[in-house]
């Protein structure tokens, strides 16, 4: 298969271009992808390839903060979800359907509640759904954010001697390194660092107190926090089978999945074996799920 990390363009917005990824013909049906907290757009890089020829064009952004988009500023995840609609109104699309990952889960909900008439369907993939049962103290926000997250909240406050060390830190992940290709890992990393201007020396292009606004929507937000449930629109969701560094207890034990099915209309929530919360977008058995579940939102099946 050909390594395909997509076709580069950027998108105005307010504060500056927000560079973005496109895979599939033009004239496909539009399905906006919004990354997780520290990712880049480069994470949709399989699933982009897997809907080619499926009449289906994926688009997504570098968030604010991220990637090429790190410098601009304003994030928020009401900011990323009104980005959202300035995609699609970009490339001269009224609807579209929307699929978020981990935190970006909670973007394409917030998306859909406030602009259903513009939403044909909504993908998550784990991510979404509240973390905890009750709204976090705007205190805690970073110490969850950091429990939850682990090693990748960890390497936005350090710099790397050159860029194979930083992607020494990927590859040694217990999480990532569990099914994501060579290829996409190494795409990945050289998209996600820059030079400090020190050598050979380099850093997460992460903005961290962007990473910590967008935390503590997540966490404390009441919008955020409620969409799910407010959901008008058909959605779907798919849950990891094991955590974020490959441990048994996923994001959204069974428990949860239960709750969240009886809080909220959606249609279905399946949980992707051998898949992590990283490798169910990185890996080839969670990408082609996730792309089976796009298509099925996109054609309106289920």
């Amino acid at each position: 298969m050909t390594h395909d990390l997509g076709v580069a363009l950027a998108v105005d917005v307010p504060g500056g271009p927000l560079a973005c990824r496109s895979w599939g013909a033009e004239d496909g049906a539009l399905v906006v992808a919004v990354h997780g907290i520290t990712a880049n757009a480069v994470s949709w890089a399989l699933i982009g390839q897997a809907l080619r020829g499926r009449g289906i064009r994926l688009v997504a952004p570098d968030l604010r903060g991220r990637g090429d988009s790190a410098d601009l500023g304003d994030a928020s995840i009401g900011r990323h979800a009104e980005d959202v609609w300035a995609i699609a109104d970009a490339l001269g699309h009224e609807r579209a359907t929307l699929l978020g990952h981990s935190m970006g889960g909670f973007v394409v909900a917030v998306a859909a509640t406030r602009h259903p008439e513009r939403t044909h369907a909504v993908v998550l993939v784990d991510g979404g759904p509240p973390l905890t049962d009750e709204p976090v103290a705007e205190d805690r926000v970073e110490e969850v954010l950091a429990a939850v997250v682990g090693p990748a909240l960890a390497r936005l406050d350090r710099s790397f001697v050159d860029a194979a060390a930083y992607r020494a830190l990927w590859a040694n992940h217990p999480g990532v390194s569990a099914g994501t290709p060579d290829w996409l890992l190494d795409a990945y990393a050289a998209h996600d660092a820059a030079p400090t201007g020190t050598g050979t020396e380099v850093r997460c292009r992460v903005v961290r107190e962007q990473v910590v606004a967008d935390a503590h929507d997540t966490l404390v937000d009441t919008e955020v926090l409620e969409a799910v449930r407010r959901l008008a629109v058909p959605t779907w969701m798919l849950v990891a089978e094991r955590g974020f560094t490959d441990g048994p207890d996923p994001l959204y034990p069974d428990t949860a999945v239960q709750q969240i099915r009886d809080d909220s209309a959606l249609r279905d929530i399946v949980r992707v074996p051998g898949t992590n919360h990283y490798t169910i977008t990185t890996s080839p058995v969670g990408a082609a799920a996730v792309a089976d579940a796009v298509e099925q939102a996109v054609q309106g099946v289920g």
